[in-house]
């Protein structure tokens, strides 16, 4: 099997669950991580036994050794890393949104289909076992002709600074690209693109969206979704159909299992994920890789296309844009 080599670019919260996964993985290996701080990438590098660190990105971009880069940065900079990945000629695994916005979604697609580069936008659920039997599951139509989707992702987040990442404008901070675009991937999974979109949004005192509800609606069904930083919700997504309902358990994202409810009874069905849950996602970019795909299948870039312009008209909807786009 051949080994493929990861480096990794911003070091936070979640390259740190993601490099903990990546060691979970056979035939990989972390072989340079990258942060701004010397410090940070070093320590960073010794608690996941990354072979290399480095201060600055270019210099991880340089190693002619590392097959793909996952870019785990701010929303605002996965254009320019992205664009620059590709241009070094690395595969590229890109923390969603891939883009803010449909123009920087299509810079990427363009210069990866260019280039011959694989690029991918890392939405874990997609590869979640759970998510990826619901999706088998409803094949069998269990519950009926679907009728509604209810989905939501929330987290009390208002003891953070107004200048933190989630709210911080110039990041490209609010709700929506942050956590709404969870439920939105649901909807859109299930149902694809909408006939119509509806979406409300309040604001925290920086100036950031910091909760919004959303309407989609389809020909025979729609979905209600929301996101919200001020309160914990309870992260079921229920799905409803004429013959009975499916839940996916909490946290629906990243859920172990789901039930199914009609008039026979519950049914619940367990699919417990791998380490942190971010090996599947490892595992299936790793197999593009070896195979010399520059897309996966389950999640390619039309469909992160179509998704960001889902979002950017939620957000153009309700005012929630950025200076600089």
């Amino acid at each position: 099997m051949k080994k493929i080599r990861w480096g990794l670019i911003g070091l936070g919260a979640i390259a740190n669950d993601f490099a903990s996964d990546l060691n979970r993985v056979s035939g990989t290996v972390i072989q340079g991580v990258a942060s701004r701080s010397s410090t940070k990438a070093k320590d960073f590098a010794k608690k996941h036994k990354a072979l290399k660190s480095y201060d600055s990105y270019d210099d991880l971009l340089a190693d002619t050794v590392i097959d793909i880069v996952y870019i785990a940065t701010p929303h605002h900079l996965h254009l320019e890393w992205t664009l620059k990945a590709i241009k070094a000629k690395k595969a590229v695994l890109c923390e969603k949104p891939l883009g803010v916005n449909a123009h920087q979604v299509r810079q990427m697609m363009t210069a990866a289909q260019s280039e011959k580069v694989f690029l991918m936008e890392a939405l874990w659920t997609r590869f979640n076992p759970t998510v990826e039997e619901v999706l088998e599951k409803l094949k069998t139509n269990p519950i009926g002709k679907l009728r509604l989707l209810k989905a939501d992702f929330c987290f009390h987040a208002l003891d953070q600074s107004p200048e933190h990442r989630i709210f911080n404008l110039e990041l490209a901070g609010g709700s929506i690209l942050d956590i709404g675009i969870y439920p939105v991937f649901l909807a859109y999974i299930l149902f694809g693109k909408p006939q119509e979109i509806k979406a409300f949004s309040q604001f925290h005192q920086g100036g950031s969206e910091l909760q919004t509800s959303v309407l989609l609606n389809y020909q025979d069904c729609q979905a209600q979704l929301f996101s919200s930083f001020a309160f914990r919700s309870e992260m079921k997504a229920h799905l409803y159909g004429e013959k009975g309902q499916l839940c996916i358990d909490a946290d629906w994202f990243q859920s172990d299992s789901y039930r199914l409810l009609t008039q026979e009874g519950e049914q619940v069905f367990n699919h417990p994920k791998k380490g942190i849950g971010f090996c599947h996602e490892i595992e299936a970019v790793n197999t593009a890789l070896r195979n010399s795909k520059i897309e996966e299948a389950r999640w390619t870039l039309q469909n992160s296309l179509e998704l960001i312009e889902i979002l950017d008209e939620i957000r153009n909807q309700v005012g929630a844009v950025y200076d600089f786009e």
